[in-house]
């Protein structure tokens, strides 16, 4: 899944109500959400980059949201 289908995913899922703190992703959707959150930070070197890590188990912060890889696809915690 890339990082749009997740967001779009993610809109539908929780809409207006109370979004979760964590969500697991696969490791393919893990990677396309990486990728995507470097190439849209690497385009301007002169600022700093920020690149967001979570609380609960280091993993990459999308959306507000903790995204943790999983084996098996996405799973809510």
């Amino acid at each position: 899944m890339t990082a749009v289908e997740l967001a779009f995913l993610l809109n539908n899922k929780y809409s207006l109500n109370d979004w979760t703190r964590v969500f697991n992703v696969s490791p393919e959707t893990y990677a396309n959400v990486c990728q995507t959150i470097f190439t849209s930070k690497f385009q301007d070197f002169d600022e700093p980059i920020p690149i967001f890590v979570g609380k609960v188990e280091n993993g990459i912060m999308f959306k507000n949201i903790e995204l943790i890889l999983m084996e098996s696809g996405y799973v809510e915690k």
